[in-house]
């Protein structure tokens, strides 16, 4: 599903780069483009669920945290499979948090 997702995001793009005659490296990267803005926006609905839930201290520190985790930074646009469902995991984590939880079921 998360590999369906991507693709359909970044098909327009690829279509783009097809009748440019651009070497297909560059589709790698928009691929892997696409990828990794999925990831950041569902980590930044985490980040805003925390800050509602616990404050702006706890927020920092997740930020902090997360920043400071190179491994999480650096996977976020390679196209494995735990990482197509990182995606979900950090929606249903901040429906969770927002007080959601069927609709964090339906996530996961």
């Amino acid at each position: 599903m998360g590999a369906l997702i991507v693709s359909i995001l970044a098909s327009p793009v690829i279509l783009a780069m097809n009748l440019l005659h651009l070497p297909k490296i560059y589709s790698i990267f928009a691929v892997r483009l696409v990828l990794g803005c999925i990831i950041l926006l569902t980590l930044r609905f985490f980040r805003i669920q925390v800050r509602n839930k616990f404050g702006n201290q706890v927020e920092a520190f997740f930020v902090i945290l997360t920043a400071l985790q190179f491994h999480m930074l650096f996977y976020c646009t390679r196209p494995l499979p735990n990482i197509l469902a990182l995606g979900l995991v950090n929606l249903a984590y901040g429906y969770s948090l927002k007080g959601s939880f069927y609709t964090a079921l339906k996530c996961l």
